[in-house]
């Protein structure tokens, strides 16, 4: 399986099109560099006393002392697996994921 760049496709001239021109233009489209997208979340993890990430349940390792252990990590991506920790923005007519 390839992604294609749907952007660079031939635009619709108003003229009809046989469905090998259709698989031509498709065959031909440049393809995108893309990368799955692997979201997760932070967990409180008593037993590691640290909040684990959900994918690859390492914990986060982000605090320096036990006082600060409580507070969840910021990090926007968990800096073992790479999983996005972002909450997702459910708002599709931005065309953005995130805020």
């Amino acid at each position: 399986m390839r992604l294609i760049d749907a952007d660079k496709l031939p635009k619709n001239t108003g003229y009809a099109v046989s469905a090998s021109e259709v698989a031509m233009a498709v065959e031909n489209a440049p393809t995108v560099d893309a990368v799955p997208l692997v979201r997760a979340r932070w967990y409180w993890d008593a037993y590691k006393y640290d909040w684990c990430c959900d994918n690859c349940f390492h914990p986060a390792d982000h605090h320096i002392d036990k006082d600060d252990a409580y507070n969840m990590p910021s990090f926007p991506f968990c800096p073992h697996c790479g999983a996005d920790m972002r909450e997702p923005n459910l708002d599709t007519t931005k065309g953005d994921n995130h805020d």
